[in-house]
């Protein structure tokens, strides 16, 4: 299994993809600085220091990370479908529920992984920009520097599972295709609906696009404990059924014909 897992690792950090996503990342934290600096904030961190800095980016990741994840995890199972690469493992002795297990690992490193260089980079810009300042203000809350910190490594955590989740879902269409067009197109296609609907009474807590940019927040926003459990019950709902679909596509999906 962990042969595998580095396998998927390998192949997936192999592509250009994450790191054009990177760069796409480290654009838009510039643009943002830009933004601060001619007056066209939205207020969300008073006074812009390098320690919140990151969190005046947060809902801004959050439109371009439907998309990356999209497009890498479409690529990981349709273009290697098309390929004749997914045929070629399958043709050595590995189960196919090892192979999903690998892909869904790698996926996760992967996301985890852009989750961890969008907080570092956005640092990392926010100091050059600013400074590194005295306390972070997320939202018109303060807290010390080393709270701060914390806070970041917690809204990185809170991010990456609805992001896995949305992987996942995307994994699943892209097992049920077999067409990487077809999959991404499926999930931002999701993902405009979903904000769609979302105005709709009693809708919205259980979108899973709405649960990555609201779970996120829950570290900064001081929620109480029902509303982050009910937050990760959906997401894991999600996780188990999008994972549990693919694993029965997968299983029953003629690949090697």
């Amino acid at each position: 299994m962990a042969k595998l897992v580095r396998c998927e690792l390998f192949k997936a950090f192999r592509q250009k993809k994450p790191y054009l996503f990177m760069l796409i990342l480290t654009a838009a934290e510039i643009a943002a600085v830009v933004q601060h600096r001619r007056g066209g904030a939205d207020g969300a961190v008073a006074e812009a220091n390098g320690q919140s800095f990151p969190f005046l980016l947060l809902d801004g990741s959050a439109i371009f990370f439907p998309i990356f994840i999209a497009l890498l995890a479409a690529d990981s199972i349709a273009d290697e479908y098309r390929s004749g690469t997914l045929k070629q493992t399958l043709l050595c002795p590995i189960g196919r529920i090892a192979l999903l297990n690998a892909k869904v690992a790698s996926l996760a490193v992967l996301i985890a992984a852009l989750l961890v260089y969008a907080i570092v980079s956005s640092y990392a810009v926010g100091t050059l920009a600013f400074g590194w300042g005295d306390r972070t203000d997320v939202r018109g809350n303060v807290f010390a520097t080393l709270d701060g910190i914390g806070l970041a490594a917690q809204t990185l955590l809170l991010s990456w599972l609805p992001c896995l989740a949305f992987g996942l879902f995307v994994l699943f269409a892209a097992m049920l295709t077999m067409n990487a067009g077809a999959a991404v197109g499926t999930a931002l296609g999701l993902t405009v609906l979903s904000h769609m609907v979302e105005g709709v009474p009693g809708i919205r807590d259980i979108l899973l696009t709405h649960q990555m940019r609201a779970f996120p927040r829950l570290a900064a926003g001081g929620a109480a404990i029902p509303d982050a459990w009910a937050g990760l019950g959906v997401i894991a709902v999600y996780i188990g059924a999008f994972y549990a679909g693919s694993a029965i596509i997968l299983k029953k999906k003629d690949i090697l014909n």
